[in-house]
């Protein structure tokens, strides 16, 4: 477990000190009025959420499957399996078997688990395609010491590629790829290159490189100023607590999706929304861009009900 590593240990200790010098500092701050530690306090505080949110995405809580009967899910029959990610780690999930011969891999976001993409699967279940819902390493039932907040993340996603393209009832031409938040991030990172799979349906594609904190913005406002010492010091953090690299920003690898059909789907604040755009302009033809106002972010599935389901199963019916 990450506990174990001394460098995520040795972060921890760091982020204790930090809240007793803020204790100290608050204490002694009530008691007269010193600027300084108001200065010493910011610093801290600046500081210290930075470290602690590199130490949070790589250990990110496992959440039980507490739910596994296939009718209280509303979905088919599955079967439990297990498979390993190209770099051999253990990974678990729920099989449907296709009835189409086309199946798709449902990618999850950060702290989450396979269950989170149970309504993504019912529409395409219904419509004849195989699903596999599985857990990312460091995730639920799945295996692993810690997540890499989607840098290494890929290896999974062509492990469950491997998975299926053995499967008999499974053409390998016709696997696709679904992934939200998180999980969009590391679907276009599987698909970008290998030409593996048929079609990529991304929702709400967020940053997991300090690259990706700026792809929509034109002219640098306070508020990025602000912030990016801080996402440089929680990246870079990060980068020593896995021992990675940070991968290449998304806006980068999008285009390599091409000739493989790509949809965007955004939904939340004006400034996902604008970041999922440029993505969409940076990614190759044949793709598809599809702007959902007015709702909260990752909630496209449930407020645009059958909307949803139908751009959903004929985006996959015509691309496989």
């Amino acid at each position: 477990m990450p506990l174990r590593n001394p460098r995520y240990a040795l972060i921890s200790f760091v982020l204790l000190v930090i809240v007793f010098a803020i204790v100290y500092l608050v204490s002694n701050l009530l008691r007269g009025f010193v600027p300084g530690y108001l200065v010493a306090i910011a610093i801290l505080v600046y500081t210290g959420t930075a470290l602690n949110r590199a130490r949070v995405v790589i250990a990110p809580p496992r959440f039980p499957i507490l739910r596994q009967d296939p009718e209280s899910l509303g979905l088919p029959a599955f079967t439990e399996v297990s498979f390993h990610s190209r770099d051999g780690i253990t990974l678990s999930g729920w099989y449907i078997p296709s009835s189409n011969r086309g199946a798709v891999i449902m990618v999850h976001s950060l702290g989450s688990s396979r269950l989170q993409m149970r309504n993504f699967a019912r529409a395409l279940v219904d419509s004849g395609y195989g699903i596999l819902l599985f857990d990312l390493r460091g995730h639920a039932r799945s295996g692993g010491t810690m997540s890499t907040f989607g840098w290494i993340e890929h290896e999974d996603v062509l492990g469950a590629y491997d998975f299926l393209k053995i499967r008999p009832e499974v053409d390998p031409d016709r696997i696709g790829l679904l992934g939200f938040s998180l999980g969009a991030q590391v679907a276009v990172r599987a698909a970008a290159g290998t030409g593996l799979f048929s079609a990529i349906w991304i929702d709400g594609p967020i940053p997991i490189v300090y690259e990706d904190h700026f792809v929509a913005v034109k002219r640098r406002t306070f508020r990025q100023l602000f912030f990016s010492p801080w996402w440089w010091l929680a990246y870079n953090t990060q980068e020593w607590l896995t021992g990675l690299d940070q991968p290449p920003a998304l806006i980068e690898v999008i285009g390599k999706v091409s000739p493989r059909p790509l949809m965007v789907a955004a939904a939340g604040s004006d400034r996902m929304i604008a970041a999922a755009r440029r993505y969409y302009e940076a990614a190759g033809e044949p793709k598809q861009f599809w702007q959902m106002d007015d709702i909260p972010f990752g909630s496209g599935i449930l407020e645009k009900g059958e909307d949803y389901d139908l751009r959903l199963i004929g985006f996959f019916n015509r691309s496989m």
